[in-house]
């Protein structure tokens, strides 16, 4: 779930992705390193090339190509992503959409990559850092004043980052948990892998990808929504439906199914039309209807993709050149 306010210094790190697992059938349902897999080995079996000499001059010819053709294709794939040990990922809380946890300093740590800041309780286990500021928030639950703190040393998915502040507020938005922010995700590489419940750094840029949208404080990923080919959503983890602003949902109706249900004063919604990403298509139908151009302004999307979504689909994401990849197992 997105909160806004003053951006907080980001965090760091590095790994590796999963090797290369089996074919596959469909492009659609291809990792990266399957796709580029695939188009090697159409080229390897190619009988289009003919040249004019002898049949011993073209096998060796041939031998050498496909000699070649093997080590750089080795070569690419064992070099692209470089993996580090994979993070097992919590799943758990409404809707049956649940909520994604990493491995952090304290002890595990809710994800949340629609936030712009990282967000602990009023405890004990945080009175040890210093206050070095008050900051007022924004949030779906309304407005809060948190603490600043300064924290020297703090670790998220196995990998020491750099000093980084947190915000400690006396109410967060669900379980009272750390909750880790888009900071510590900006400008660098990383995948979900929801087919595997794993995460990973990466340290490579991503060979097949399409471009993210800069949205203001997030980042986002365009969408297709019925008759709009380009709706950019923002990727958030922290928000268990993908949520929908009330005035898009109100003039784009015919998106929607006609009957709505009502959970704890929200508005929940079924979507009619067709909704894809990069030609995949999002199999859940619900979405949670709010005022979220007046809860984050008028600049505030109209989507924020939400987990019951992003957990249909592994994705790789690359916040320094703005570029990712999505596919299914």
């Amino acid at each position: 779930m997105p909160l806004a306010g003053r951006p907080i210094q980001g965090l760091s790190s590095v790994g590796r992705a999963p090797p290369l697992q089996g074919g596959c059938r469909r492009f659609e349902s291809c990792s990266p390193y399957q796709f580029q897999t695939k188009m090697f080995l159409q080229f390897h079996h190619s009988e289009s090339m003919v040249f004019p000499n002898t049949q011993e001059r073209n096998s060796c010819f041939m031998t050498v190509l496909n000699t070649l053709l093997v080590v750089t294709a080795t070569l690419f794939a064992s070099t692209t992503f470089a993996q580090s040990s994979p993070i097992r990922m919590n799943l758990d809380g409404e809707f049956s959409a649940g909520r994604v946890w990493l491995d952090c300093s304290f002890g595990s740590c809710m994800i949340d990559t629609g936030g712009n800041g990282h967000m602990v309780a009023v405890s004990p286990e945080f009175a040890r850092f210093p206050v070095v500021g008050h900051q007022e928030i924004d949030t779906v639950q309304g407005p809060q004043t948190c603490d600043v703190l300064a924290v020297q040393d703090f670790s998220l998915a196995s990998k020491a980052q750099p000093a980084t502040q947190l915000l400690r507020c006396a109410i967060l938005p669900v379980y009272n948990s750390p909750m880790i922010g888009l900071p510590a995700f900006l400008s660098q590489r990383f995948e979900f892998s929801f087919s595997r419940m794993e995460f990973s750094w990466l340290d490579s840029e991503l060979p097949v990808s399409s471009p993210v949208v800069r949205r203001g404080q997030w980042f986002a990923m365009n969408i297709q929504l019925g008759a709009i080919s380009s709706l950019p959503a923002i990727f958030d983890t922290g928000a268990p439906l993908t949520l929908v602003d009330e005035a898009f949902f109100r003039a784009h109706r015919d998106f929607f199914e006609p009957e709505t249900q009502v959970y704890r004063g929200r508005t929940i919604a079924r979507v009619k039309a067709e909704m894809l990403i990069d030609g995949l298509r999002f199999r859940d139908l619900r979405v949670m209807v709010l005022d979220l151009k007046g809860a984050f302004g008028p600049d505030a999307p109209e989507v924020f993709l939400g987990m019951n979504h992003i957990r249909e689909m592994n994705w790789r994401i690359d916040l320094k050149d703005f570029r990712f990849f999505v596919w299914r197992e």
